[in-house]
């Protein structure tokens, strides 16, 4: 069986789910592929160790694609204060340099805000973007699919899934990570 999309997503994480519900009003048919279904969300669950500090422009983002009010509704702590350093070695020694120069410190007072973001975890980000990717009717949500060829060159390129099922698409986008 075949069929066709305007734009294949293979990775629902963050960025393909993300990818997905931005270009969904543009009203491309859009298949968003995933190998595994997240696990559901618990918020009596301690807050897991891969986290993401989001700025207001990423706040900005992700309210204008209808994710962010779900994110704040699991869990995000906002950040009043961001502080970036590099550990730098002297380049004849293995002495450690300390300076001022090689850190830098942000603050939400200096730039006249309640915060400058929120520290949030990677699982929730995810969570709330690929369900609000499943709210659009042109988005087709292939949850678990793995996919055993890639014909790249083929025009239009295309897919194969295990279940034998090819996929077409004149974009297809990989946003899973290292398997990309």
């Amino acid at each position: 069986m075949s069929t066709d999309f305007d734009i294949l997503i293979v990775g629902a994480g963050m960025v393909g789910a993300a990818l997905a519900c931005a270009l969904a009003p543009s009203g491309a048919r859009i298949a968003l592929l995933e190998q595994a279904p997240l696990a559901p969300f618990d918020p009596a669950s301690p807050p897991d160790l891969r986290v993401s500090a989001l700025n207001f422009a990423s706040e900005r983002f992700l309210d204008g694609i209808g994710a962010w009010s779900r994110i704040r509704s699991l869990r995000a702590c906002p950040y009043r204060r961001l502080a970036v350093w590099e550990k730098l070695q002297h380049p004849f020694s293995q002495t450690e340099i300390s300076s001022r120069f090689n850190r830098t410190c942000f603050e939400a007072d200096q730039v006249g805000q309640p915060h400058l973001g929120h520290i949030i975890e990677n699982r929730v980000i995810q969570q709330a973007l690929q369900v609000q990717a499943q709210q659009f009717a042109n988005i087709t949500w292939l949850c678990p699919v793995q996919i055993v060829r890639a014909d790249l060159l083929s025009q239009p390129p295309r897919v194969t899934l295990a279940d034998g099922q090819t996929l077409s698409a004149s974009l297809i986008v990989g946003a899973d990570g290292a398997q990309s």
